[in-house]
């Protein structure tokens, strides 16, 4: 029998076309490089749209963006859609346009090689997925860097040039405007520099003349207040006295970020460069203070209510010690200052282990330490230079030559607070049940229950057990070891009260206004009336049934039962066995 194989037919398979997107970039956004950007993008359109094995993916352009710069945004959401596999191929005019840092350039044509994207630089004719591309791309963005170098050396260059002579760049300055060839005055911003100068000399800190500027509506460049941070800016600027420093910083070329001259170039003192407002002796007289200040740290600032100790006490956790105010529990109103941790502080005093210090003592122990009677501040910033918490009950006092000194220390506050006085006054509240039912955590039973043997208050007790039940009883607060008098059932006293006198069910109201104690003695309860007479009954706790035990329970038991009856049988066998050898 002749074998029948049926070929299927095959559709034929239609080539993919390649997703293709272009970049472009101008540096600057303005005159003819305007006209450049838009040849390169209505360029790469047709390119694209022309060929037929090409699927357009847009073109992603940059307008006045350096090449060296991190922040293009057209560029990072070319990179995104070839993040989202939405591009095969980039094509762009040259590598300068693509980018100026050789390093990120290469790094970036890497990444876009390992997810299947190749870059066409057309000017210098590099294909990123032939076998020489990177090499050539590297050697030729090198070359690419070094232009961008020698652009922006030649310009600062004409700068630092204009300075050796004396001439200053155009800038936005609280106090005068550019007119495009020099800065003339403001003579109602002139007047709020010199407050800000004559305040902070006088003492002020620059939080404090904020506050007085805005009560006088006094506005910034922005239309706003001036913030103190402003106002700090201006006690810092030295062209309000007519000179100018230049070149106080310059511009790094791979980064674009502006980095403070701290050396690293030459700067330049010109005098004479616009109108003064305030005379360089006052100028200089405020450089002295703020560095004064900036020593004395936050100490310095008159708003702030600082001492010694403001951020010299350090815990062990890495937090300060902050000054805190407590009330004094001898009922006035008095408060005493406490220096506690941060930490804690913020977390409810939860947060650390170390317990807050009484500013009384930490001052007898500076005293201690540094030999001297009576606390002085002067002397503490002379000699000390911080105070370190190392466990609750330790210091260690680090003077300003290097030396160290443990020492201890222990709170008195309870011990100075709880005298002879208060002892007996609080004694005297005690006795009255009326003061321990005012407590929320006492009840009416509460310093109301005495015992006959040792005197003592009987206190109460709940037990849960596994069912779910319950059993409320109240015992001596001595120690068991000292009295072992009898305990008594909630439920037992309320019905003897109840009986007593000769109530339907207990009612506490009526038990306070009638009895003015009840004491327990050996299971008889004695009840003092406020007539003076007294009365006792014997009782007798009730006896918690035992609970009866589920059948799965019955089996637990059953063979705990026998397992331990085997383990016996054995040992018995055992001990027979031995005695008989």
């Amino acid at each position: 029998m002749k074998r029948i194989q049926k070929i299927e037919a095959k559709l034929p398979e239609l080539k993919k076309k390649k997703r293709v997107a272009a970049y472009a970039r101008v540096s600057v956004a303005k005159g003819r490089t305007l006209n450049s950007l838009s040849q390169q993008v209505s360029y790469h359109n047709k390119l694209i749209t022309n060929n037929k094995d090409w699927e357009f993916a847009g073109v992603f352009s940059d307008l006045g963006v350096s090449g060296a710069s991190e922040n293009r945004e057209g560029f990072q959401e070319m990179l995104n859609a070839c993040e989202e596999g939405k591009i095969d191929l980039i094509l762009t005019k040259s590598i300068s346009r693509f980018g100026r840092n050789t390093v990120d350039l290469l790094e970036t044509v890497r990444n876009l090689k390992d997810k299947g994207v190749e870059v066409h630089f057309e000017k210098e004719n590099i294909k990123t997925f032939s076998g020489d591309g990177e090499l050539m791309l590297s050697i030729l963005a090198s070359f690419a860097q070094e232009e961008a170098r020698s652009i922006s050396n030649n310009v600062k260059w004409g700068i630092r040039k204009k300075f050796q002579e004396g001439k200053v760049n155009s800038y936005i300055l609280y106090g005068y405007r550019w007119d495009g060839e020099k800065f003339n005055l403001v003579p109602e911003e002139a007047e709020v520099v010199k407050y800000c100068f004559s305040n902070f000399l006088a003492g002020k800190s620059a939080e404090t003349t904020e506050k007085e500027l805005q009560e006088k509506g006094i506005k910034g460049l922005t239309g706003r207040p001036l913030p103190a941070s402003s106002i700090r800016a201006i006690l810092r600027q030295e062209k309000y006295t007519g000179n100018s420093l230049l070149q106080k910083t310059y511009t790094d070329f791979i980064t674009k970020k502006e980095i403070k001259n701290e050396g690293e170039l030459p700067m330049y003192w010109s005098e004479g460069t616009h109108p003064k407002i305030i005379d360089l002796e006052v100028y200089e007289k405020v450089q002295d203070e703020l560095a004064r200040r900036r020593q004395l740290g936050s100490r310095a600032n008159m708003s702030l209510n600082v001492t010694c100790f403001t951020s010299n006490i350090h815990c062990s956790c890495g937090r300060n010690f902050q000054r805190s105010q407590r009330n004094k529990r001898d009922g006035s109103k008095e408060k005493y200052v406490v220096w506690m941790c941060a930490g804690q502080k913020d977390a409810n005093r939860k947060g650390c282990l170390n317990p807050s210090i009484p500013e009384y003592i930490l001052k007898n122990k500076c005293c201690e330490v540094l030999g001297i009677e009576n606390f002085s501040e002067e002397i503490f910033y002379k000699n000390i230079k911080d105070i370190n918490v190392l466990e609750p009950g330790l210091l260690e006092f680090v003077f300003v030559d290097g030396r160290r000194e443990k020492i201890k220390w222990k709170s008195t506050a309870k011990k100075d607070w709880w005298t002879d006085e208060a002892r007996l006054k609080y004694a005297k509240l005690r006795q009255n049940p009326e003061f321990s039912r005012k407590i929320n955590r006492f009840n009416h039973f509460s310093s109301f229950i005495k015992c006959e043997k040792c005197g003592k208050s009987y206190r109460r007790q709940k037990d849960k057990f596994a069912n779910g039940d319950e059993k409320i009883y109240y015992y001596c607060s001595s120690p068991s070891s000292k009295c072992k008098n009898s305990t008594i059932h909630l439920s037992v006293l309320e019905n003897l009260i109840a009986e007593e006198l000769e109530l339907d069910s207990f009612d506490s109201k009526i038990m306070i206004e009638k009895l003015s104690k009840i004491g327990i003695k050996d299971n008889t309860i004695y009840f003092y009336f406020k007539d003076g007479k007294v009365t006792n009954r014997k009782y007798c706790n009730p006896v918690r049934p035992k609970p009866k035990h589920s059948e799965e329970t019955k089996i637990k038991i059953g063979k705990a039962n026998k397992e331990r009856w085997r383990e016996k049988r054995e040992e018995e066998s055992n001990d027979n066995t031995s005695d008989k050898d």
